[in-house]
């Protein structure tokens, strides 16, 4: 019995180390100071870089929708014609135009519901990058937990095989 308790130390005691190295690294030592999977979670969610990039996606969503809602920009339009090179006498004209486009056919309402699409996709892009990483945070911690009881309890062994 002894030795096949040994034998599973040695080997859990080559594989241990790389299973440390992965993202675990960080949560074995978070418990050890007492971390709880809801401080876990809520600190993933803080500095998680894909949750902040489709955080501003839905910025970038919501910047389009609100200007879906505006008219397009009037334009200046200024003219300056003369008779010179047709050897006229002083022959000139100069004006200034203000051109605005009218949206007909309720362009701008589309353009909006397109924007509220846009929104509404973004948002359901971020609910669903949380759920998968409180997931993967949640199996990373209850990994991290049970190598932890089964170190406790191959130690726990060891000291009673010695």
């Amino acid at each position: 019995m002894s030795s096949l308790i040994r034998r599973l130390v040695r080997r859990s005691g080559r594989f241990l180390p790389l299973l440390l190295a992965v993202p675990l690294a960080w949560s074995s030592a978070a418990l050890a100071q007492g971390l709880t999977l809801e401080q876990a979670m809520r600190e993933a969610l803080v500095r998680n870089q894909d949750l902040r990039a489709a955080r501003s996606a839905v910025d970038a969503a919501r910047g389009r929708l609100e200007q879906a809602g505006l008219w397009p920009n009037p334009r200046l339009v200024l003219s300056n014609e003369t008779g010179r090179p047709f050897n006229n006498a002083g022959e000139y004209t100069r004006s200034v135009g203000v051109s605005q486009d009218f949206p007909i056919a309720g362009r701008i309402g589309r353009a909006k519901d397109v924007g509220r699409v846009d929104v509404a996709r973004a948002l359901a892009e971020v609910n669903d990058v949380e759920r998968r990483l409180l997931g993967e945070v949640a199996a990373s911690f209850y990994k991290v937990v049970t190598l932890d009881q089964q170190i406790k309890l191959r130690d726990r062994l060891i000291g009673i095989d010695e």
